[in-house]
């Protein structure tokens, strides 16, 4: 059974891809990490938004919203939005051809089949459960 997954316009789905982390103690690899910190040192905002993404699971998938980062984090729409062209310029966010949907990687400069990654099919069963976001204000989007 697949679960139809509905986005609204101007709104992209994530994939997530995790590398694994073996005995570290954090949900990162550290080495990982040091890339994209060296890669984003100037760009705290897309060092923000490169963690908040791999806080989740491999395959994780969700439909991005920049208000829900704003609520989670409380970076400004305008700053997640040069977030997202940072990452993709560094080559962490990949979107898939003629879609809506991205890719995120964990740490670049690796051989990825793109055949592979996309043919695989968006499908909602035995999907990794998400972190609970903070409770909006009355009125505010909630993701």
């Amino acid at each position: 059974m697949s679960t139809k997954f509905e986005t609204v316009p101007n709104q992209n789905v994530y994939v997530v891809h995790r590398e694994p982390v073996g005995n570290n103690f954090i949900q990162i690899n550290k080495s990982n990490y040091s890339k994209a910190y060296r890669d984003m040192s100037k760009s705290p905002a897309a060092l923000g938004l490169y963690i908040w993404l791999v806080g989740n699971q491999d395959k994780f998938k969700f439909a991005f919203s920049p208000q829900a980062i704003e609520n989670q984090l409380g970076m400004a729409r305008s700053s997640c939005h040069g977030a997202i062209r940072r990452l993709e310029e560094l080559g962490y966010l990949v979107q898939r051809e003629n879609s809506n949907i991205y890719d995120f990687y964990e740490v670049t400069g690796k051989k990825i089949d793109r055949k592979i990654v996309e043919s695989e099919m968006l499908i909602f069963d035995e999907m990794p459960a998400q972190c609970e976001a903070p409770k909006a204000k009355p009125g505010e989007f909630t993701f």
